[in-house]
């Protein structure tokens, strides 16, 4: 198509432009040629960026999956689109399947190539979580042939907070030279140093950072039985 000066094929219906010979001076044998058309459609897809995590407060130096989907809201089919989702720091690369396409991950780019109207693209990421900072992840959208009538939904975004409980226990004894056959007491005390709450304790419930738990132990047959007296919740401690 040849466009005229100052002409601009907008995101609409297709449209016909009509020119017409309207005046001559001297006469016309033929006129079944005195007028032309031109018919142009014009062209735009809504790329869509979505993204998920499947977990989104692991372990530290556990791994998590990253899915991210590109939808072709239309109306045209798309060309040429790619995608970047660069993992930041916090986060190191482990694996990537995409359903179309390939995924580089030194730069990041998911290379799509057509996505025709209606249809998905998918891209699974598996990356190691390895600090306990939360850390968000980004994909966008950053090539398209066609214009794209909705910028508001080229990118997307979700945040992991890796989890790590730094548990220090302490034992003291109420008295540690006891007349023979007189009781003593044994204090033991686990402090959640952080940066994370943790579970898995022995009184089988959370235990919260800076949150303090203390068995009061048992005497019997000489033989010290510790049993774990449950916490309430507080505040975490200050470092």
């Amino acid at each position: 198509m040849t466009r005229a000066p100052g002409a601009t094929a907008n995101t609409r219906p297709a449209a016909t432009n009509t020119a017409t010979k309207t005046a001559e001076t001297q006469p016309d044998p033929t006129l079944g040629n005195d007028s032309a058309s031109a018919t142009i459609t014009p062209v735009s897809a809504d790329i869509a960026i979505t993204k998920t995590v499947d977990n989104a407060t692991p372990n530290q130096n556990t791994n998590v999956t990253f899915t991210i989907t590109a939808h072709n809201n239309g109306p045209s089919n798309a060309t040429g689109v790619q995608v970047t989702d660069l993992l930041p720091a916090g986060l190191t690369f482990v694996s990537a399947v995409p359903s179309v396409g390939a995924y580089n991950p030194g730069t990041g780019v998911w290379t799509i190539g057509p996505l025709a109207n209606g249809a998905n693209a998918t891209l699974s990421i598996v990356a190691t979580v390895t600090g306990t900072n939360s850390v968000t992840n980004t994909a966008t959208k950053t090539a398209e042939v066609q214009p794209d009538p909705v910028a508001g939904n080229n990118t997307a975004s979700v945040t992991v907070t890796g989890q790590a409980a730094d548990i220090a226990v302490t034992k003291t004894v109420s008295n540690a030279t006891p007349n023979l056959g007189t009781n003593v007491t044994f204090t033991v005390t686990a402090t959640n140093n952080g940066p994370s709450n943790a579970t898995g304790m022995p009184d089988k419930d959370r235990v919260a950072h800076g949150r303090t738990l203390r068995w009061s132990p048992s005497q019997r047959n000489h033989t010290t039985h510790a049993t774990a007296t449950p916490a309430h919740p507080i505040v975490p401690q200050a470092h």
